[in-house]
């Protein structure tokens, strides 16, 4: 909106400006309104704004679409994925089930072999007892012989000699 610089002057000189002061500053609002804008100026551009708004929302909707495919590829992959470890855990499971049945298996060897050692352990203890108590009588019966002989051999020499 244009302003009248004539009336702007006057007023100003009637505020106590002189006229070189007041027709330098309508002057100098005469170009500050050349640069100011209308609301017609403002409905233009806001216009202008709306329109590439719109363009960029156009573009973001394509790279939206964009990115929804490329979720759904992610979605693809992760359920893939899910499905092989699936697979991978159920193996793990087997694996363990076997793992459990060979521990089992060896826990009932190492039994059976304690039991077969204990077992051997009393045999051979009661052998070595068995021994230990013939030699005890072999040696009790030698040692009651040469008792025997020496008391033999006593009794001869007093009886020789006299």
């Amino acid at each position: 909106m244009p302003i009248d610089t004539l009336k702007a002057s006057k007023r100003l000189k009637a505020l106590g400006f002189t006229e070189e002061q007041a027709e330098g500053i309508a002057e100098l609002l005469n170009d500050t309104d050349a640069a100011s804008a209308t609301k017609d100026d403002l409905y233009a551009l806001e216009s202008r704004l709306d329109e590439r708004f719109e363009r960029i929302d156009e573009r973001f909707g394509f790279v939206d679409e964009r990115f929804d495919r490329i979720d759904e590829r992610f979605d693809h992959i992760d359920n893939h994925i899910d499905k092989r470890f699936g697979r991978v855990d159920e193996r793990f499971e087997q694996i363990d089930s076997r793992f459990e049945q060979i521990d089992d298996r060896f826990d009932a060897l190492q039994a059976d072999i304690n039991e077969r050692f204990e077992l051997q352990s009393t045999r051979i203890d009661e052998r070595f007892n068995a021994q230990h108590a013939e030699f005890k009588n072999y040696v009790t019966s030698r040692v009651a012989w040469a008792a025997g002989l020496l008391a033999l051999y006593i009794t001869l020499a007093n009886y020789l000699m006299g």
